[in-house]
């Protein structure tokens, strides 16, 4: 995962993202693909994906205490991406982009709070569960994101808790998806 135009690689820009958050941060956990990674099958990535309780007011302080790290906010990415505004930025430490998602309804609300400590290399680091990943994969529905959802689903199998997802599928429309990835056969 290494990148030659960042001597820290995205592990390491991972590590100093957590480690210049303020003391008090907002809980925040990792989604996307390094997500995928801890509970399914990992795949290349280039960037970071938190999901952050941040309110809009605390926006400014908490992206200025990151500066100081070295983290600057996309101006770019926020002019291109305009129904993202009060839904996420996008931060940059050199060529490592670092989407901070704020909560956008209730199950990722409740994902926060159901949100898991893992060692990755050493580092403590809050990741979404695999049903709240799973959950938030069916959501975005991309090509991409029901291969995720897949991998998740038969890397975890018995260890998911179907009733949770179940739940929220019916409470987001969701069913056709979640039945979807967990009736498909495995790869082989």
């Amino acid at each position: 995962m290494a990148d030659s135009s960042s001597p820290l690689g995205l592990l390491g820009t991972l590590r100093l993202l957590l480690n210049s958050f303020p003391p008090d941060a907002p809980p925040y956990c990792v989604i996307g693909a390094l997500a995928v990674g801890a509970w399914g099958q990992p795949r290349a990535t280039k960037d970071i994906d938190l999901l952050i309780l941040l309110e809009e007011s605390t926006q400014p302080a908490f992206t200025a205490w990151l500066e100081t790290a070295g983290f600057t906010l996309d101006e770019d990415w926020a002019r291109q991406n305009p129904l993202m505004k009060g839904r996420g930025m996008r931060l940059r430490h050199r060529s490592h982009p670092v989407d901070l998602m704020i909560p956008g309804d209730a199950h990722e609300r409740e994902a926060l709070t159901r949100r898991v400590s893992l060692i990755i290399e050493g580092q403590p680091v809050w990741m979404a569960t695999p049903e709240d990943l799973i959950l938030l994969k069916l959501k975005a529905c991309r090509d991409r994101d029901l291969v995720d959802a897949l991998s998740i689903v038969h890397r975890q199998a018995s260890r998911l808790d179907l009733d949770y997802l179940g739940r929220w599928a019916d409470r987001l429309g969701l069913q056709s998806e979640l039945h979807y990835v967990l009736s498909a056969p495995s790869a082989p």
